[in-house]
């Protein structure tokens, strides 16, 4: 009847509004992850980033190097972990460091080899000299994180591999300043975890 016709019936406008809505809603979603202007939510899969570790500027001759692998899952989602793998051959390597290369305060982000529990730089005692491999494998904390940047969280950590300033650095007794370093790059862009619901695939 005409009355239930006007009973349901919605103006053009009224009925386009949610929908326009909901679009912007997701248009900004997307831009939010593709644009990594700051650092994303926490949620999805893995992170993964890969370093090629190679002679650092000014230094002269190096027989060694190396790549690393980030592997960096949501928090609840399982334990993150950093893996190295030096080749060649190097003399009296004294610390490898994960750090950010243009922090303004302490630009060690972590410590990984070797592990300490002072928030401070410490040496090998004595100093590994390898000829062929070395390989090793570290877990990545908060705890260990905040260690050395008290404010740092993981999306704060997320950052600063999406900044492109995670760098990986091999020390030696002949290079204290690094002899070779690497600089994380993520394998996927964006770098983030997806966000649920963005995509039909992407799940929580």
């Amino acid at each position: 009847t005409i009355k239930n016709w006007k009973r349901y019936y919605m103006k053009p406008e009224k009925m386009l509004r949610p929908v326009f809505l909901a679009l912007v809603a997701l248009a900004a979603i997307v831009a939010a992850v593709e644009g990594q202007s700051t650092p994303p939510s926490a949620i999805g899969s893995p992170v993964m980033a890969y370093a090629k570790l190679t002679r650092s500027p000014g230094v002269k001759t190096s027989g060694g190097t190396g790549t690393a692998t980030l592997t960096l899952p949501r928090p609840d989602k399982g334990n993150a972990t950093l893996t190295v793998s030096l080749s060649g051959s190097m003399k009296n390597v004294t610390m490898v460091h994960l750090y950010s290369k243009n922090s303004t305060a302490n630009p060690i982000l972590y410590d990984v080899l070797p592990r300490t529990t002072s928030g401070k730089p410490v040496s090998l005692d004595p100093p590994v000299s390898f000829t062929g491999g070395f390989y090793f494998s570290v877990p990545i904390t908060l705890d260990h994180i905040q260690m050395w940047s008290k404010d740092m969280n993981w999306l704060g950590f997320l950052y600063q591999l999406q900044l492109g300033e995670m760098y990986i650095k091999v020390r030696t007794v002949a290079n204290p300043g690094g002899e070779i370093r690497g600089q994380l790059q993520c394998a996927s862009n964006p770098c983030a975890w997806p966000m649920c619901g963005v995509t039909p695939t992407t799940h929580c």
